[in-house]
C-alpha cells in the first residue's frame, strides 16, 4: 500500500502540476485554512496525545507552522524564478543561471513529541519548493496521526500530497519504492537506520535528530532569570523536546544559588502539585514514562526537588538532581523528560572539556553576561545551534537555520533553508552558436589562442604581503 502511494505520487509529480507557483501558493493557503478552521480539534488531539494546554499547543505547534507558511508564501514566486549569475569573461559570450528544481517526491517522516509542527513545517517547505509529498506521521501520537490523515486530503491536493499511516514497516516499504528525498525527524538510532537505507538506494535525505543538549551557567549569570528560563525550556512539553536542556553545567561559585532558584521557580510556574495542573504536559505513553522513571531510580545523584512518578498516568514530576557524575545513569542518554541534572564545574573550560567528550548535540546553551566568555564558548563548542541566555527559542524563527551536526543530524530547514533543502540547485549554461569561441580550444590550438586563454584564466596577481605570509608559513609552519 505505501509503495503504491509512492508510485502514484511519482506519477503525479511527473505531470509537472506541483511546479507551478499557482499550485504552490494554493496548497500553502489550503494548509493555513486547515489550521485556522480546525484549531480546536488540533488542540484537542495534542491534549489527548501529550496533555498539552491550548496555549502550549498554539505556541509550540500551530502558531509555529502558521508563521512558517506566512514566510514561505511571500517568497515562493521569487524562489521559483531562475537566478542569473555572472559568466567569467573567458567563457563569453554565454549566459549562466541557477534553477531551483524541486526534489520530486518527498517523504516526510515525523516524530511524536511535536506531532503537528514537525509534520507540517517540513511539509510546507517541501510544497513551497514545488514537490509532491508523502507524509508519514508518528503512529505513537495516535490522535494527531488520525486527525492529519482525515484533514489533509480535505484541504490539500489529494493526489500530490498524501498521508500514510502505520509503523516502521510502512517506512521500509516506502524506501523500497525509492522516493526522491526523505526528510526524517526522530531518534539517532532510527535516523541511522534511515540513513543507511537511503544510502543503499542513492536517495538524498535530511536527518533531524537530538542528543544531550548541554547548558553552561557562568558565575556572572543572572541567576533568577537563568533559573526561570531553564525551567521553562526544560519543562516545556514535559521535557520531550529535542533541544531541551538535557543537563546543566554550573560554575561552582553559583551552584547552590542556581539549585535553590530552580527549586523555587518550578512551583512558581506549575504549582506545588504539577500532577493536578492542567498546563503541565504528560509523557507520550506509559512506556516512555517508565523509561524516565527507571533513569531516576538508577541515578546515584541527589534528588533535591521532585522525584515522584505515576507511570499509569504518564506523569513524571519536575525533578532536579545534583551531585551527578559523568558516568551516572542520567548521563547515559538523552533524558527526554522533565528531569534536570545539575553538575558543578570549575569554569567554562571545564564545561567545554566535558561537552567535547560527548556526541555533538543539537543545541547548546550558555548563560553569562560576559562577552569574552560568549566568544570563548562559541569558538570551542560544536552544536547544531547555540542559545545565549535562553534555551530552545532559536528554533522559533524562520530567519535562522535549524538542524544538527554530526550525531545530532544532517541538513537544515526553516525559512530559506527549507527552500534550499527541498530544492536542487541546477546549473544552466547557455552559449550561443553565432560566435563559436569553442573553436579556440579545439585541437590543434593556435599559439595565440594558447596565450590568450592562459591570460584570461590566470588568477589575480598576489600582493607582496600575501606572498610573504605564504612563504613564512611554508618555511616555519603554523605558530
Amino acid at each position: 500500500m505505501a509503495a503504491t502511494t509512492i508510485h502514484e505520487v511519482n506519477h503525479v509529480y511527473a505531470t509537472g502540476r506541483t511546479r507551478s507557483v499557482t499550485w504552490r501558493l494554493s496548497q500553502l493557503a489550503a494548509l493555513q485554512l486547515m489550521l485556522e478552521e480546525h484549531t480546536d480539534a488540533l488542540e484537542t488531539a495534542l491534549r489527548e496525545d501529550l496533555g498539552k494546554s491550548g496555549f502550549e499547543a498554539w505556541v509550540s505547534e500551530i502558531g509555529q507552522v502558521l508563521e512558517e507558511i506566512t514566510w514561505l508564501r511571500k517568497r515562493v514566486a521569487s524562489w521559483a524564478k531562475p537566478q542569473r549569475v555572472r559568466t567569467p569573461l573567458a567563457l563569453w559570450p554565454a549566459r549562466s543561471k541557477i534553477e531551483h528544481e524541486p526534489r520530486g517526491t518527498v517523504v516526510v517522516i515525523s516524530p511524536w513529541n511535536y506531532p503537528l509542527m514537525l509534520s507540517l513545517s517540513p511539509l510546507a517547505g517541501a510544497v513551497a519548493a514545488g514537490n509532491a509529498v508523502v507524509l508519514k506521521p508518528s503512529e505513537i501520537s495516535t490522535a494527531v496521526e488520525a486527525l492529519l490523515a482525515e484533514l489533509l486530503p480535505q484541504y490539500m491536493d489529494p493526489h500530490a500530497i498524501r498521508v500514510v499511516t502505520g509503523g516502521p514497516e510502512v517506512v521500509h516499504e516506502m524506501l523500497e519504492a525509492r522516493p526522491n528525498y526523505v526528510f526524517f525527524t526522530g531518534s539517532s538510532r532510527v535516523g541511522t537506520i534511515i540513513a543507511q537505507a537511503c544510502a543503499q538506494r542513492h536517495i538524498d535525505y535530511t536527518l533531524e535528530m537530538g542528543g544531550q543538549s548541554p547548558a553552561y551557567v557562568h558565575r556572572d549569570a543572572n541567576i533568577k532569570v537563568t533559573a526561570s528560563r531553564l525551567v521553562w525550556g526544560k519543562l516545556f512539553n514535559a521535557g520531550q523536546t529535542c533541544v531541551a536542556p538535557n543537563h546543566v553545567y554550573v560554575h561552582q561559585d553559583v551552584a547552590e544559588q542556581l539549585r535553590d532558584a530552580i527549586s523555587a521557580e518550578i512551583p512558581r510556574q506549575y504549582g506545588r502539585t504539577p500532577a493536578s495542573n492542567s498546563n503541565y504536559p504528560r509523557m507520550i505513553t506509559p512506556d516512555h514514562a517508565q523509561s524516565v522513571a527507571d533513569l531516576l531510580a538508577a541515578t546515584n545523584g541527589r534528588v533535591v526537588y521532585g522525584g515522584t512518578s505515576d507511570v499509569a498516568q504518564r506523569y513524571i514530576e519536575p525533578t532536579v538532581v545534583t551531585e551527578v557524575a559523568e558516568t551516572d545513569a542520567l548521563m547515559s542518554r538523552e533524558i527526554f523528560g522533565p528531569v534536570l541534572p545539575l553538575i558543578t564545574v570549575t569554569g567554562p573550560d571545564d564545561a567545554l572539556a566535558r561537552i567535547s567528550k560527548r556526541d555533538e548535540p543539537l543545541a547548546s546553551y550558555l548563560f553569562t553576561e560576559s562577552q569574552s566568555v560568549k566568544d570563548h564558548f562559541l569558538a570551542h563548542v560544536t552544536a547544531g545551534g547555540i542559545g545565549i541566555n535562553v534555551p530552545v527559542m532559536h528554533v522559533a524563527t524562520p530567519n535562522l537555520p535549524f538542524g544538527g551536526v554530526g550525531a545530532s543530524g544532517r541538513g537544515h530547514y526553516h525559512g530559506a533553508w527549507s527552500l534550499r533543502t527541498f530544492s536542487q540547485e541546477r546549473a544552466v549554461f547557455d552559449k550561443p552558436t553565432r560566435f563559436d569561441t569553442i573553436k579556440l580550444m579545439t585541437q590543434p590550438v593556435p599559439r595565440w589562442a594558447d596565450w590568450a586563454v592562459r591570460r584570461l584564466l590566470s588568477a589575480k596577481k598576489l600582493p607582496p604581503a600575501a606572498i610573504q605570509a605564504a612563504r613564512a608559513f611554508q618555511a616555519n609552519g603554523p605558530r
